[in-house]
This record gives structure tokens, C-alpha cells and sequence, in this order.
């Protein structure tokens, strides 16, 4: 009874607001719910989380499961499982990612996950033969005296610095690539650029020193 009067009253909300856009809008899914007090949340948690609720979808009674749980209503029949689970804070939403279908989700993460190999085994190639070629100029500087010497000691520092600049490539792509993906959160989000990056760096350099 309570749900089907949000319903009504959110709906009477946009119509009153915005009547063209009313009858456009679709439902994410996901409601976001503030309680007052915080053992009244932590009380909701664990009623939906228990092993009835997950397996049996029922309150638990003891040993035995308890009466069904309640289902959300669509069209005008009670047909849909609920799933609650603690919410992030609000400013740590991506609220407009929250009804991106799981299929698209993973879709666009096997694109930016391929994007992102792709572009570690090009910069990995690049530093691998960036190294062999710094070791072949200092040993041809060490064989070398005068002016032609320093000459060859500079041009050695090259490969340290296109190894640098692959790996600022490699932070700029992974934050590009990750704010593509679709996160609940900017914390999941923040975290699938950080292991991106952190990827690209140590086969940029672990990686490069085992194989040589």
C-alpha cells in the first residue's frame, strides 16, 4: 500500500511539473531510501540479507523459513523480487548510471578493458626495445672517448624518457577509459582506472626487466 502511494504521488509530482516529459520517463529500478535512524536501516539490511531472504525469499523464523517477502508491483500486480543492500553515500552516487542494464555494463567493459591491453602490449613492445637500446649505448659509450662520449651517454637518456612518457599515456588512457564504463559509484569507478593504471606500470617496468 505504502509503494503504491509513493507511486502515486511521484507520479502526480511530474505531471504537475513537467506534463510533456511525464510520459517519457522510465523508472531506474533503484530507490535510493534515507531512514532516520541508523538501527533502522541496519534492521531493513539484515532482514533482506539473511539466508532465507537470499535462497528462500522469505523472513526468517528461527530454523524455519517465515511468510514471503514483499514484491514491488508492476502493473498493478506484486511480481517483482526487491534486492536491498546498504547504499553508498549520495554524493558518491553516479545517479546516472544507476539503470544501465548489466549486459551494456559488461559490453563496455570488455571494450575498455580490450582498448586498455591493447594499449599496454604497444607500450610494452616500445619500452622493451627502449631498453635494449640504452644498454647498447653505454656499452658503445664506454668504448668511446671525447666529445663523441658525452655525445652517447645523452642520447642514453632517451629511452628513460619515452619509458616516462608511455607510462603518462597509459594514466591519461586508464582515467579516459574508465570514466566510459558504467559504475554505480565513483568509488568502483576510481578504482577500475587506478588497476588500469597500475597494470600498465608494472609490465611497463616488472615486466620488462623479467623478459630481457
Amino acid at each position: 500500500i505504502l509503494i503504491k502511494k509513493m507511486q502515486q504521488d511521484i507520479a502526480t509530482v511530474l505531471h504537475s511539473v513537467a506534463p510533456d516529459k511525464a510520459a517519457r520517463l522510465q523508472s531506474s529500478g533503484v530507490n535510493v531510501v534515507v531512514f532516520r535512524h541508523h538501527f533502522d536501516m541496519k534492521a531493513v539490511v539484515r532482514r533482506w540479507n539473511s539466508f532465507s531472504a537470499r535462497w528462500l525469499y522469505s523472513d526468517s523464523n528461527g530454523i524455519c523459513p517465515g511468510s514471503t517477502l514483499p514484491l514491488f508491483p508492476l502493473g498493478g500486480k506484486n511480481i517483482c523480487k526487491l534486492k536491498v543492500q546498504r547504499a553508498p553515500n549520495p554524493g558518491d552516487i553516479n545517479w546516472e548510471e544507476l539503470a544501465v542494464p548489466y549486459g551494456e555494463r559488461m559490453k563496455m567493459l570488455m571494450k575498455t578493458n580490450f582498448v586498455m591491453l591493447l594499449l599496454i602490449g604497444a607500450t610494452f613492445i616500445i619500452t622493451y626495445f627502449m631498453n635494449i637500446l640504452q644498454k647498447q649505448t653505454q656499452e658503445t659509450a664506454n668504448h668511446i672517448h671525447g666529445e663523441k662520449r658525452f655525445g652517447m651517454q645523452a642520447v642514453s637518456f632517451l629511452p628513460a624518457t619515452v619509458v616516462a612518457l608511455m607510462n603518462v599515456i597509459l594514466a591519461m588512457a586508464a582515467r579516459a577509459l574508465g570514466k566510459k564504463e558504467f559504475h554505480d559509484t565513483k568509488t568502483t569507478e576510481e578504482f577500475s582506472q587506478a588497476m588500469k593504471m597500475s597494470w600498465g606500470m608494472i609490465l611497463n617496468t616488472m615486466g620488462v626487466i623479467l623478459f630481457q
